[in-house]
């Protein structure tokens, strides 16, 4: 039960199936490497370290996988939690 939107509305699509269905729709937390800004909110990410991400990616965990400086990554288990522990449509965010 995962949606993944592409396309021009994408945004809009994304936002208020969000907003206004909060009931049926989630999305994933993402993992990243980088240490938390000041004006993030909680929740906002997995804040763990790039050996962690590394792990994942090598046991196939990763949906998306971001690099740079940081690592920055969606995972399976994210998926599983909004599906099972949440019982909702996942709505993936990815490029």
């Amino acid at each position: 039960r995962s949606v993944c939107i592409r396309g021009a509305f994408y945004g809009k699509i994304y936002d208020d199936l969000l907003d206004k269905h909060p009931k049926w729709f989630s999305t994933i937390t993402p993992f990243t490497s980088r240490a938390p800004y000041a004006y993030e909110l909680p929740g906002s990410f997995h804040y763990v370290c790039k050996e962690r991400i590394r792990f994942d990616e090598r046991n196939g965990e990763i949906i998306e996988l971001i690099e740079g400086n940081e690592l920055f990554s969606l995972t399976i288990g994210g998926v599983r939690d909004v599906i099972g522990r949440q019982d909702k449509y996942c709505i993936l965010d990815v490029i």
